[in-house]
């Protein structure tokens, strides 16, 4: 039987580390070809040791020679099928409930900033790759043109919101702390 229980921080910290919890939410980010951290994730011998990232005690022969072919695999494109394979056996195992995906970055931005001609694959550049512009033409993902003429678009607003989200909270963290 399964229950909700409100925990504090190092509760909830010990209750991971122990695997002592009925469910949990998980995001897992891996590098691209996935590597080593595949054996903590998903290998047998992990299933057991404290802390490990095996949040779901996974231990599957199967699971375990796939890891090892990814991980001995030089051919890329055998590396990808291979771990759609991996992807496949962990699915059917029922380990885990995929919550979200979103394949699309949203951003709104300022065109006083040009996006750069090549994005990086898996993010959107910015700010680090991100120039001032002059009046340029800027080429869309879609291949069509977007006149920049200055108006006001850019992630900054995201970047104003979070950092006025951060100031609130550090403003209630002092009222709480002096109260």
């Amino acid at each position: 039987d399964a229950n909700i229980r409100k925990v504090d921080t190092s509760q909830y910290i010990v209750r991971v580390t122990d695997f002592d919890f009925d469910a949990i939410v998980v995001h897992f980010a891996f590098f691209v070809p996935p590597g080593v951290e595949l054996l903590s994730y998903y290998g047998s011998e992990s299933a057991d040791v404290n802390g490990a990232a095996n949040y779901t005690g996974i231990k599957d022969q199967k699971v375990d020679a796939l890891i090892e072919d990814i991980l001995s695999e030089q051919d890329l494109g055998k590396t990808k099928e291979t771990t759609r394979l991996l992807d496949k056996e962990l699915l059917q195992g029922h380990y885990g409930i995929p919550q979200w995906y979103n394949d699309k970055h949203l951003v709104s931005y300022w065109d006083k900033f040009t996006i750069p001609k090549t994005l990086p694959k898996y993010g959107t550049g910015f700010p680090n790759t991100w120039e001032m512009a002059e009046e340029i033409n800027i080429a869309t993902s879609s291949g069509s043109e977007v006149k920049n003429e200055g108006t006001f678009k850019f992630k900054i607003i995201g970047f104003i919101i979070l950092s006025g989200l951060f100031l609130l909270m550090k403003m209630d963290l002092k009222k709480r702390r002096s109260a």
